[in-house]
């Protein structure tokens, strides 16, 4: 089987958002953002004085994270809340309320589009939102997008998972997002007029945390509920610490464990 990987829980529209981040704080999400690998990332390919659009930026640390940093950052998100949020923090940021499928800006309006775990909610696919990001971007701008990963564990149990999110399906839940591997984000990407060339994978600790929940044993069909004592050993897995920190990000253990990858890609010429 190939694909993406469909997903089963609540429908992410526009009031899922809203509640998502009613439970956030703004001030620590820039302190993850200042520490993050995903910042790395981004830092390589915002620079001052870039025009620069977060397309779906929730509560906005990424814009003020680079606009402190030289860049003209415009935040896009559809829930009225999340932006609220931001301009009672930040009454001087540029933050709007819009639809990714129109966009209220000119032809080639920007130099780089941010689009971080936005993409992969949309069922019927994402023509329209990238076809917007196209417009939008100079002839030689560049995408940076994140989409969930379907990594090697999630490809090699492909069917387990099936099952389950059938089974989650059956009981009423809708569809939440999708996970892609490289080849089926690529090939999106290209037909959207966007050339990758530049990949990186992040956040193996929730891959980790996924994959166990998968495996865990079940009784009368439903996963049982992990014991204190076992939350507490994934939990050791997984920390950050320097040592283990080194290991969750080698690239094999990313091409098996990420939960995320980003890519960059430029507009494609002709």
């Amino acid at each position: 089987m190939r694909g993406p990987i469909a997903y089963y829980r609540t429908r992410a529209d526009a009031g899922y958002w809203s509640r998502h981040w009613a439970g956030q704080s703004l001030e620590h999400l820039l302190a993850v953002a200042a520490t993050s690998q995903l910042t790395r990332f981004l830092e390589r390919h915002i620079k001052r004085g870039h025009r620069v659009i977060e397309a779906g930026c929730g509560l906005g640390q990424y814009v003020i994270y680079f606009a402190e940093r030289g860049a003209r950052v415009t935040g896009v998100d559809f829930s009225e809340e999340a932006v609220a949020t931001h301009r009672s923090a930040f009454p001087a940021s540029d933050v709007v309320v819009a639809d990714l499928t129109r966009l209220p800006f000119p032809d080639s309006s920007f130099d780089v589009y941010v689009s971080l775990g936005v993409i992969e909610h949309y069922e019927s696919g994402a023509d329209e939102i990238l076809a917007e990001a196209h417009r939008v971007l100079t002839t030689d701008g560049l995408l940076l997008l994140a989409t969930p990963y379907a990594n090697a564990s999630r490809r090699l149990l492909r069917r387990l998972v099936a099952r389950r999110q059938r089974v989650l399906a059956d009981a009423g839940g809708e569809f939440y997002q999708y996970a892609f591997d490289e080849r089926a984000l690529d090939s999106i990407l290209g037909e959207a007029g966007f050339d990758v060339f530049e990949r990186a994978y992040y956040d193996p600790g929730r891959g980790l945390r996924d994959l166990y929940a998968l495996l865990r044993p079940r009784r009368g069909g439903q996963s049982r509920r992990p014991s204190a004592a076992s939350r507490d050993r994934v939990a050791h897995a997984h920390a950050h610490g320097p040592l283990k920190r080194s290991v969750l990000y080698a690239r094999p253990t990313l091409k098996a464990l990420a939960h995320m990858q980003i890519v960059a890609a430029r507009v494609a010429k002709g």
